[in-house]
């Protein structure tokens, strides 16, 4: 997860969670509810984001919740979010690996593994198409570990 978003996340605990206990603490049991729906999109966030790692073999995502991998030779076709830098669903024979867009890899070697990502697309000849539907797809079948 990129440094600046796990702050936002932080930051997202600290506020909603303070204007939670306040809203309940005046009866505004309503406020308090929308208040834990952005306690839970940080949630969201912390347990579906972290460290994605490629090489000439695989690419493999890990998050609190798991870890996604995928072989390079198994990719047919890769499925990106209209938005620049979106998610990306990389495909295979019943498979399927989601990974954050470009705009949500961090680390100093951010420019090297875009690089890298885009030389392995284009040495495989893997077909690429921009989906709305990108955004919002599972992984299915690439699950490794818990």
């Amino acid at each position: 997860m990129a440094d600046w978003l796990k702050h936002i996340v932080w930051l997202d605990f600290a506020v909603f969670g303070l204007f939670t206990i306040l809203s309940w603490r005046d009866g505004a049991r309503g406020a308090s509810l929308v208040f834990i729906f952005f306690i839970g999109l940080g949630i969201f966030l912390l347990l579906f984001l972290g460290p994605l790692e490629m090489n000439d073999k695989f690419i493999r995502h890990t998050v609190p919740l798991g870890c996604w991998q995928m072989d390079w030779d198994e990719v047919e076709k890769i499925e990106v979010a209209p938005k620049e830098g979106g998610d990306m669903v990389l495909h295979g024979k019943d498979k399927r690996m989601a990974i954050p867009g470009t705009t949500l890899w961090s680390g100093k070697e951010k420019e090297r593994m875009i690089e890298f990502f885009n030389a392995e697309v284009k040495k495989r000849e893997i077909k690429t198409e921009r989906t709305k539907r990108a955004a919002f797809q599972m992984s299915k079948n690439t699950k490794t570990r818990l």
